[in-house]
């Protein structure tokens, strides 16, 4: 479960990244 919630975050984080580079 953690694993799971913390490659979640990781993605979201990606997301968030990815957005700010726009």
């Amino acid at each position: 479960m953690d694993i799971f919630m913390s490659s979640l975050h990781g993605i979201r984080e990606k997301a968030t990244a990815y957005s700010y580079n726009l």
